[in-house]
Parts: structure tokens; sequence; C-alpha cells
């Protein structure tokens, strides 16, 4: 499913069946190893293969066989040398040391913690590390997701050289099952892309973070990576570009519309699912201008056309995922009063005279962190946030929504209110 969601064409060779579902695997069956290697030699005689993806072994006796066959392969070999299952069923049997000679075969190896510590049998992860790499390893990816911290750190060794990458878990209501396997397979498909191991490691970590934040649970056990979810959140920016080209008109037809437009100038952005940084962000490049009583857009809606209203979005949708558009409007106290006597919306604000030092130092931080701090004190995503400003800062109200044409819906409700 990785590979034909990537672009890349899969052919698998089963190594082993298992008799699983989310609740755990209940047995396994391996096939014989002549029958493998007859399966493996048939596929390498008849089509150039780019790239090979070893996971599962069922018994390491398999190992040298495979080490010996690929010895001479040119493209890229990626081993997730899977021991255990997330729910502890031990899937290769036999002993670990006869990996290594397939370990030294494969370019890059992506155990996790566990698996390191088994392969190595140090369970000290600096002593582990030497270790690996005293076994001649040069390329790996350790993955650090099975571990129980908020943080993930993921440790690349890349050419002998060690690298740590430290990033947030997915926050799940339950285990997850298959993480590993696509992500291996994800590593695979960017490298014989001829990606770096580094490039190739960031993508497929994106890859897996989307697939498991947009799974679904579909049994009573562990979540699984769904990789078509991946396709979805792609095809929905053709789906946020066509809404905002919509919505604009809408926004256009709003009375008195001209009015709220700050001296800055207003954007309307909206991201797709699971957006990771602004190029995730669509919005209006120029930004959305006053002229005379009407508002005009220079451009069509581009994704990455807006650093302002796109970290407002990110900022929100951390925090509430449903939460994916946002436009920026002028601020004036008597328009704050009359809409928060009407009740309709959720309204807050932040202090620009609160924020960190730190935060004021990093350019484009100060709407990240007033947003995130209004949605943390409240514990939800309000309708309406907005701040005074500060010595060369205008001030702004920011409405946010679930998509564009709730936002611009709203903006009308706030024309009406105000009187505009």
């Amino acid at each position: 499913k990785v590979f034909s969601t990537l672009g890349a064409y899969g052919m698998a060779i089963p190594t082993s069946l298992t008799v699983q579902n989310t609740q755990g695997v209940k047995k396994s069956v391996n096939l014989e190893k002549s029958f493998v290697i007859e399966q493996l030699k048939a596929v390498l005689e008849d089509i150039e293969i780019d790239g090979i993806k070893i996971g599962m072994l069922g018994d390491t006796e398999l190992a040298a066989d495979l080490a010996e066959i690929l010895n001479d392969f040119k493209g890229t070999i990626v081993f997730d040398p899977v021991i255990r299952s997330t729910s502890g069923y031990r899937l290769t049997k036999g002993d670990i040391k006869i990996l290594l000679e397939l370990l030294r075969t494969c370019d890059v190896i992506t155990p996790n913690y566990s698996e390191l510590f088994m392969i190595t049998g140090k369970y000290d992860l600096e002593d582990a590390l030497k270790a690996f790499k005293n076994m001649g390893i040069k390329n790996a990816v350790i993955t650090g997701a099975d571990t129980q911290d908020e943080k993930i750190m993921d440790i690349l060794i890349v050419e002998g050289e060690i690298f740590k990458k430290e990033h947030k878990k997915v926050k799940l209501d339950k285990r997850t099952h298959g993480t590993g396997c696509a992500f291996s397979s994800a590593l695979l498909s960017y490298l014989v892309e001829s990606l770096p191991l580094t490039e190739a490691y960031e993508k497929a970590r994106d890859f897996v973070k989307i697939c498991l934040t947009l799974s679904d649970e579909i049994g009573k056990g562990l979540i699984p990576v769904d990789p078509s979810k991946y396709l979805l959140r792609e095809k929905a920016r053709i789906e946020v570009l066509e809404r905002l080209k919509k919505t604009i008109d809408l926004l256009k037809e709003i009375p008195g519309i001209y009015k709220l437009i700050p001296e800055v100038q207003t954007n309307l952005a909206e991201a797709i699912p699971c957006p990771l940084n602004i190029m995730d962000v669509a919005a209006f490049p120029g930004r959305i201008i006053r002229v005379k009583d009407k508002i005009k857009n220079i451009k069509d809606p581009e994704f990455g056309a807006s650093s302002h209203v796109a970290r407002i979005v990110l900022a929100a949708n951390r925090f509430d995922k449903s939460i994916k558009s946002a436009i920026n409007l002028k601020y004036k106290k008597d328009w704050i009063e009359k809409l928060s006597s009407c009740q309709l919306f959720e309204i807050a604000s932040f202090s620009r005279k609160e924020e960190p030092e730190k935060i004021k130092e990093k350019e484009g931080s100060t709407l990240d962190w007033g947003v995130s701090l209004v949605c943390q004190r409240l514990g939800f995503v309000p309708d309406i946030i907005y701040d005074e400003g500060d010595i060369g800062k205008e001030p702004v109200i920011r409405v946010l929504g679930k998509n564009a044409i709730e936002v611009v819906n709203k903006v009308r409700k706030i024309a009406e209110i105000l009187n505009l």
C-alpha cells in the first residue's frame, strides 16, 4: 500500500503467514526457505528492480541465503529487522547473530530501540550504538516510537556519523500498528528517487505522521497505519484551492467588507488535513487588498502564499484538527464590545506585552505563540482571537473556522452585527 501510494510498483515475496488482528498476533507459519529463495530469484531474473525492502524473515536462517543472493544487487536495500510485533509476539525466531551478514549487505537498517538492543545484545543506548557501528553498519535509522516518551528521539547513522532527530509523537487514543513497516517502505521509496538519507528520512517520517494522524480505528485493538489517507490528503489540495476561489467571491459580496480590511491588508487561508508547514496552507498571493469601497485579490490562491495567516491556521490546527481556516481583519475596541455583547461568538485575546523575549526574537513566532496561548488557556479554539497590538504592531482580529466558507460566513455575520 505504501509503495502504491508513493507511485512505485511493489512486489511481495512472503516469508511467513500470520494469524492476527488489531488485538495481536495469534500464530505464524514460516514458508519453506527454498520457496522464498526461488521466488526472489524468479523476480530478479525477470524485472529490473530499483530497491528491496526486507521486513519479517520468520526465521533468521533465511538471512544468510538472502545475503548471498543480494550481495551483487545494484539497487537500494532497506532492512527493517522485525523481531517482535507491537503486542509482543516473537515474529522472527532463531539466533539473532545470524542476521549479521545480511545487515552488512543492506544499504540502510531501520530497527527500533528494542530491535537494536536485541541485535547488539547491549541494553544501554550508547553502548548499543557503538556495537551496531562496530558490526560494520554504515547507514541506519533507529526509530524511537516504541518508547513511552512524549517526544520521539530517532537516531540516524549516516556513513558512520551519528545524528539525533527529536520530534513530537502523534497522540492517539490507542497504540498503533505498522509504523515501522510503513516507515521503512516509505524510506526505500524516497531513497530510490536518489534523495540523501537525511532528506528521505524526514519525508518518510512525515508520511507516517500523516497516515497515522488520519487513520481510523477499524478494530478493538491497535490502530493500523492507513497509507490511503495520504492520497486523500493530497487530493484535498485541489478541493481547498477550488473552495478558496469560490469563497473570495462570497467575501467580496459582503456589504461594507472593505471597512474590515486592516492597514496590513488581509488574507484568507485554508489548510489541507494534517498540515505540517505553510506549504500545506493555501492563501492569496499579494494578499486581499482594499480598493476604494471594494476588495480585490491580485492572484488566485496558491499553497505557501501566506506566512502570517498560515501560522494562525497551523497553530490552531495543532490544538484542534478540525480548524483549518482563518482570516485577519481590522481591530476596533468598540467592535469587540459589540461582538461580545451579542454572544454569538467565542472571543478571546492575547497581549503582545506578555510575549517572551525569545519569541519576539524569532521571526514569525508571535502569532504561533499568541494563538497557542489562547487555545491552551481556554481548552478549545475560539471563533475570534484578537490582540491590541504593540509598538510597531497593528492590532488585529482573527476569525477561525473549519474551512474558508465557514470563516467567511462568520465574517458576514460580523459585518451585520457591526452594521457596516
